[in-house]
Protein backbone atom coordinates (compact mmCIF):
# COMPACT_ATOMS: atom_id res chain seq x y z
CA UNK A 1 0.00 0.00 0.00
CA UNK A 2 3.16 2.58 0.67
CA UNK A 3 4.73 1.59 -2.45
CA UNK A 4 1.58 2.04 -4.48
CA UNK A 5 0.36 5.61 -2.60
CA UNK A 6 4.18 6.44 -3.44
CA UNK A 7 4.03 5.84 -7.01
CA UNK A 8 0.32 7.41 -7.28
CA UNK A 9 1.52 10.89 -5.47
CA UNK A 10 4.16 10.87 -7.96
CA UNK A 11 2.10 10.24 -10.98
CA UNK A 12 -0.24 13.34 -9.84
CA UNK A 13 2.58 15.62 -9.26
CA UNK A 14 4.34 14.84 -12.80
CA UNK A 15 0.61 15.49 -13.81
CA UNK A 16 -0.17 18.57 -12.13
CA UNK A 17 3.61 19.76 -13.24
CA UNK A 18 2.31 19.30 -17.07
CA UNK A 19 -0.78 21.14 -16.77
CA UNK A 20 1.21 23.97 -15.51
CA UNK A 21 3.97 24.28 -18.44
CA UNK A 22 0.96 23.40 -20.56
CA UNK A 23 -0.78 26.49 -19.84
CA UNK A 24 2.33 28.56 -19.05
CA UNK A 25 3.53 27.85 -22.47
CA UNK A 26 0.24 28.80 -24.33
CA UNK A 27 -0.19 32.35 -22.14
CA UNK A 28 3.63 32.77 -22.33
CA UNK A 29 5.59 31.89 -25.31
CA UNK A 30 3.28 33.76 -27.64
CA UNK A 31 4.94 36.77 -25.97
CA UNK A 32 8.67 35.71 -26.62
CA UNK A 33 9.05 34.21 -22.80
CA UNK A 34 11.15 31.20 -22.62
CA UNK A 35 11.31 28.30 -19.99
CA UNK A 36 14.35 27.84 -18.62
CA UNK A 37 14.90 24.27 -18.93
CA UNK A 38 12.81 22.27 -16.97
CA UNK A 39 11.36 24.74 -14.51
CA UNK A 40 8.56 26.31 -13.56
CA UNK A 41 10.54 29.59 -14.48
CA UNK A 42 10.11 31.72 -17.53
CA UNK A 43 12.05 34.53 -18.94
CA UNK A 44 11.41 37.37 -21.00
CA UNK A 45 15.23 38.57 -21.38
CA UNK A 46 15.82 42.20 -22.66
CA UNK A 47 19.83 41.49 -22.98
CA UNK A 48 20.62 43.78 -19.65
CA UNK A 49 17.09 42.43 -18.02
CA UNK A 50 14.71 40.00 -17.07
CA UNK A 51 11.08 39.94 -16.81
CA UNK A 52 11.04 36.39 -14.40
CA UNK A 53 7.98 34.43 -14.46
CA UNK A 54 7.89 31.79 -11.66
CA UNK A 55 5.35 29.41 -10.78
CA UNK A 56 6.76 28.51 -7.49
CA UNK A 57 6.18 25.11 -5.70
CA UNK A 58 5.07 24.96 -2.16
CA UNK A 59 7.31 22.47 -0.29
CA UNK A 60 3.73 21.38 1.60
CA UNK A 61 1.42 20.88 -1.09
CA UNK A 62 0.91 20.49 -4.95
CA UNK A 63 0.04 23.47 -6.67
CA UNK A 64 1.69 26.66 -7.42
CA UNK A 65 1.97 30.63 -5.94
CA UNK A 66 3.01 32.93 -8.74
CA UNK A 67 6.01 35.37 -9.12
CA UNK A 68 6.49 37.64 -11.49
CA UNK A 69 9.22 40.80 -11.33
CA UNK A 70 12.42 42.46 -12.77
CA UNK A 71 16.08 41.07 -12.37
CA UNK A 72 18.47 44.02 -13.28
CA UNK A 73 21.70 42.09 -14.85
CA UNK A 74 23.70 44.93 -13.79
CA UNK A 75 25.83 42.81 -10.77
CA UNK A 76 27.24 39.32 -11.43
CA UNK A 77 25.71 36.32 -9.64
CA UNK A 78 22.49 38.45 -9.24
CA UNK A 79 20.37 36.38 -12.07
CA UNK A 80 17.59 35.06 -9.99
CA UNK A 81 16.96 37.48 -7.88
CA UNK A 82 13.92 39.56 -7.48
CA UNK A 83 14.81 43.49 -8.13
CA UNK A 84 11.19 44.68 -8.36
CA UNK A 85 8.50 43.11 -8.05
CA UNK A 86 8.12 39.32 -7.02
CA UNK A 87 4.67 37.65 -5.23
CA UNK A 88 1.69 38.33 -7.31
CA UNK A 89 -1.42 38.60 -4.79
CA UNK A 90 -3.48 35.61 -6.10
CA UNK A 91 -4.05 33.03 -3.76
CA UNK A 92 -2.08 29.68 -3.62
CA UNK A 93 -3.44 27.51 -6.37
CA UNK A 94 -4.05 23.77 -5.22
CA UNK A 95 -4.24 20.74 -7.41
CA UNK A 96 -5.37 18.80 -3.90
CA UNK A 97 -9.08 17.97 -4.52
CA UNK A 98 -9.23 20.47 -7.40
CA UNK A 99 -11.52 19.46 -10.11
CA UNK A 100 -10.91 22.14 -12.18
CA UNK A 101 -6.89 22.50 -11.87
CA UNK A 102 -6.60 23.25 -15.46
CA UNK A 103 -9.15 25.65 -15.98
CA UNK A 104 -7.27 27.40 -12.37
CA UNK A 105 -3.99 26.72 -14.21
CA UNK A 106 -4.79 28.72 -16.94
CA UNK A 107 -6.13 31.65 -15.23
CA UNK A 108 -3.35 31.68 -13.38
CA UNK A 109 -0.74 31.56 -16.38
CA UNK A 110 -3.01 34.66 -18.09
CA UNK A 111 -2.20 36.55 -14.87
CA UNK A 112 1.49 36.15 -15.07
CA UNK A 113 0.87 37.06 -18.83
CA UNK A 114 -0.86 41.12 -17.19
CA UNK A 115 2.06 41.26 -15.22
CA UNK A 116 4.31 40.78 -17.51
CA UNK A 117 2.75 43.41 -20.16
CA UNK A 118 2.09 45.74 -17.33
CA UNK A 119 6.19 45.97 -16.50
CA UNK A 120 7.24 45.89 -20.23
CA UNK A 121 5.06 49.01 -20.33
CA UNK A 122 6.27 50.43 -16.85
CA UNK A 123 9.94 49.91 -17.48
CA UNK A 124 9.96 50.34 -21.22
CA UNK A 125 12.89 53.02 -20.84
CA UNK A 126 15.74 54.34 -18.68
CA UNK A 127 13.52 57.46 -18.21
CA UNK A 128 10.81 55.36 -16.66
CA UNK A 129 13.21 53.23 -14.83
CA UNK A 130 14.96 56.20 -12.94
CA UNK A 131 11.80 58.18 -12.19
CA UNK A 132 10.75 54.54 -10.51
CA UNK A 133 13.88 54.66 -8.39
CA UNK A 134 13.24 58.45 -8.02
CA UNK A 135 9.63 58.05 -6.53
CA UNK A 136 10.98 55.43 -3.76
CA UNK A 137 10.08 56.64 -0.08
CA UNK A 138 13.12 54.52 0.98
CA UNK A 139 15.74 53.09 -1.30
CA UNK A 140 17.79 49.96 0.16
CA UNK A 141 21.39 49.07 -0.63
CA UNK A 142 20.01 47.70 -3.93
CA UNK A 143 18.21 50.19 -4.68
CA UNK A 144 20.70 52.97 -4.48
CA UNK A 145 23.01 50.69 -6.14
CA UNK A 146 20.61 50.56 -9.36
CA UNK A 147 19.41 53.73 -9.18
CA UNK A 148 23.21 55.17 -9.70
CA UNK A 149 23.69 52.65 -12.49
CA UNK A 150 20.57 53.93 -14.11
CA UNK A 151 21.55 57.81 -13.52
CA UNK A 152 24.90 56.93 -15.12
CA UNK A 153 23.66 55.36 -17.90
CA UNK A 154 20.81 58.15 -18.34
CA UNK A 155 23.98 60.59 -18.40
CA UNK A 156 23.59 62.26 -15.25
CA UNK A 157 26.62 61.88 -13.54
CA UNK A 158 26.65 63.93 -10.52
CA UNK A 159 23.26 62.32 -9.29
CA UNK A 160 24.64 59.02 -10.09
CA UNK A 161 27.70 59.48 -8.14
CA UNK A 162 25.43 60.54 -4.94
CA UNK A 163 23.76 57.37 -5.40
CA UNK A 164 26.55 55.57 -5.45
CA UNK A 165 27.92 57.35 -2.27
CA UNK A 166 24.87 56.52 -0.41
CA UNK A 167 25.35 52.57 -0.80
CA UNK A 168 28.04 52.44 1.69
CA UNK A 169 25.55 54.64 4.07
CA UNK A 170 23.22 50.97 4.44
CA UNK A 171 24.95 48.17 6.67
CA UNK A 172 27.96 47.27 5.15
CA UNK A 173 28.20 43.96 7.78
CA UNK A 174 28.28 40.53 4.90
CA UNK A 175 31.34 40.11 2.41
CA UNK A 176 28.26 40.65 -0.46
CA UNK A 177 27.54 43.93 0.88
CA UNK A 178 31.20 45.16 1.19
CA UNK A 179 31.64 44.00 -2.67
CA UNK A 180 28.74 45.93 -3.71
CA UNK A 181 30.16 48.95 -1.80
CA UNK A 182 33.38 48.29 -3.71
CA UNK A 183 31.66 48.28 -7.04
CA UNK A 184 29.61 51.40 -6.04
CA UNK A 185 33.07 53.27 -5.58
CA UNK A 186 34.44 52.08 -8.79
CA UNK A 187 31.31 53.14 -11.00
CA UNK A 188 31.15 56.62 -9.27
CA UNK A 189 35.26 56.58 -10.28
CA UNK A 190 34.27 56.23 -14.19
CA UNK A 191 30.42 57.71 -14.71
CA UNK A 192 31.73 60.80 -15.29
CA UNK A 193 33.18 59.50 -18.86
CA UNK A 194 30.03 57.92 -20.59
CA UNK A 195 31.55 55.62 -22.96
CA UNK A 196 33.71 54.26 -20.36
CA UNK A 197 30.69 53.78 -18.08
CA UNK A 198 28.82 52.13 -20.76
CA UNK A 199 31.72 49.87 -21.83
CA UNK A 200 31.91 48.63 -18.10
CA UNK A 201 28.32 47.94 -17.67
CA UNK A 202 28.11 46.10 -20.74
CA UNK A 203 30.89 43.85 -19.54
CA UNK A 204 28.76 43.58 -16.14
CA UNK A 205 26.13 42.17 -18.17
CA UNK A 206 27.88 39.98 -20.13
CA UNK A 207 29.21 38.47 -17.09
CA UNK A 208 26.10 38.09 -15.37
CA UNK A 209 24.24 36.26 -18.37
CA UNK A 210 27.39 34.02 -17.99
CA UNK A 211 27.26 33.26 -14.74
CA UNK A 212 23.30 32.74 -14.93
CA UNK A 213 23.48 30.21 -17.49
CA UNK A 214 21.66 32.44 -20.30
CA UNK A 215 21.45 32.13 -23.64
CA UNK A 216 24.00 34.64 -25.42
CA UNK A 217 22.93 37.76 -26.42
CA UNK A 218 23.39 37.93 -30.15
CA UNK A 219 22.07 41.61 -30.66
CA UNK A 220 24.70 44.58 -29.58
CA UNK A 221 23.18 45.53 -25.56
CA UNK A 222 21.86 48.84 -25.98
CA UNK A 223 20.44 50.84 -22.95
Amino acid sequence: MLAFGGLEGTVMAQDHNRVIDAEARQALKPLGLSRKGKSRVWHDDHGWWLIQVEFQPSAWSRGSYLNVGINWMLYEGSVGAFHVGSRVDVPFLSATGNDDFAGDARNLALRAKEEVTSLRAKFADLRSVVAHYSGLDRRSIWDEYFYGVFLGLSGDASRAKKAFEAVPTHRVQYGWERALSQRAAELSGIVSNRSAFEETIRGIVLRTRSIGVLPDWERDIVF
